[in-house]
């Protein structure tokens, strides 16, 4: 890694200024499952959603290594009853909003250029909690060596609508991801009608 107190401060501060109440965003990029450990092991965990592994035995690997250092993982189903809650006591939590989604909180937006189903549950949690929507994304260097980027946090208003929200994650999303198009992991089709 490279230097992360410039990041890290960024954190503190959005952390601070929204009384824990942050929602980390990024995609299925670079090293993202390094954040999590990043972010415990400087005093900062949160808690992610993640659905189990059809392997049990990769599962448990995968489940210590993501709360090893004090992140907390809940299950996908009834995930937003437990994210809200962290919210509520003023504990960040982490999503990644680049996969489809079909539930029935997601409507169809823009994604690379295309519609694709997109949950809408960031921007709920972000407008119920009055939470900051923070972008970040752990990037390889072209020497090996990873950044942790942290950008601002993405404005909204309370009268602007969960869509619109979400677009403008998805169009910040997208920005990044062809920034560093060779680290989007994402193998499914994201744009499966």
């Amino acid at each position: 890694f490279v230097d992360l107190t410039p990041s890290l401060e960024k954190i503190s501060r959005v952390s601070h200024a929204y009384e824990g109440r942050v929602i980390y965003v990024t995609a299925h990029l670079g090293n993202w499952e390094y954040f999590g450990s990043i972010m415990g092991i400087k005093g900062y965990p949160f808690t992610v959603i993640g659905r189990a592994i059809n392997n049990p035995y990769i599962d448990r690997l995968v489940t210590q290594s993501r709360e090893m250092f004090g992140s907390r993982l809940v299950d996908k189903e009834g995930a937003m009853m437990s994210l809200a809650r962290e919210l509520k006591a003023g504990r960040p939590v982490g999503l990644l909003p680049d996969q489809k989604s079909n539930d029935r909180t997601s409507t169809k937006l823009d994604f690379l250029g295309h519609k694709a189903g997109t949950t809408l549950g960031v921007a709920k949690l972000a407008k119920r909690f009055q939470a900051a929507i923070l972008p970040v994304a752990v990037v390889m260097r072209d020497d090996g060596l990873y950044s942790l980027i942290v950008d601002d946090p993405l404005v909204y208003t309370d009268d602007e609508s969960e869509e619109t929200i979400m677009q403008r994650i998805n169009d910040h999303l997208g920005s990044t991801i062809k920034t560093y198009p060779t680290q989007w992991f994402w193998m499914h089709n994201r744009w499966k009608q």
